[in-house]
């Protein structure tokens, strides 16, 4: 199967913009993550590593908003 060069650019500038676009959501889960972790890990007295557990959907935008005051 082989595209017109000006439609594989046209793919490949939407997948590097869907890229950047992940990057960015990596970017600002990952505080989120490990505060998750942190929480967990200190109410739990059995936990010998950190590890992402669970969390639901309110928690976790409690705690987006927590650490994302400035930017919203």
């Amino acid at each position: 199967m082989s595209l017109p060069v000006s439609q594989y650019e046209a793919l490949l500038a939407e997948v590097r913009g869907l890229r950047r676009k992940a990057q960015r959501v990596q970017q600002l889960a990952r505080p989120l993550v490990e505060a998750a972790t942190d929480v967990d890990a200190a109410s739990s007295s059995t936990v010998n590593h950190r590890r992402p557990q669970n969390i639901d959907k309110s928690r976790l935008i409690k705690l987006f908003k927590r650490e994302h005051k400035k930017e919203l």
